[in-house]
């Protein structure tokens, strides 16, 4: 199964290496350069932005911790919903106000 994550800090690394231990194939993203680095260096697969992911992955997570940036990689220009998603599942476990998330 290939699983897509975005969202590299400390909740999303420890997710990642934890599944990819387990023989998931990941696809990950970050808008952290550091972040992303920091997780190619483990192996994982890192692409350009969150369409990227969904493309890539039959599930994708996503845990990142602010408002613009949830509305953004659903619904940017290369957001998950510029991807064909169909038949994937999203799992969203991001930190923030529940309004992003009706949105």
């Amino acid at each position: 199964m290939k699983v897509g994550l975005v969202g590299l800090g400390r909740m999303g690394a420890a997710i990642a290496q934890r599944l990819n231990e387990r023989g998931c194939e990941i696809v990950a993203w970050d808008r952290n350069p550091k972040a992303r680095e920091a997780q190619a260096k483990r192996g994982l697969r890192i692409v350009n932005n969150p369409h990227a992911v969904a493309n890539a992955a039959d599930v994708v997570l996503s845990i990142i911790t602010e408002d613009k940036g949830a509305r953004e990689i659903f619904a940017g220009p290369d957001g998950f919903l510029s991807a064909d998603i169909k038949g994937k599942l999203f799992i969203e476990m991001s930190a923030t106000q529940p309004m992003p998330h009706r949105e």
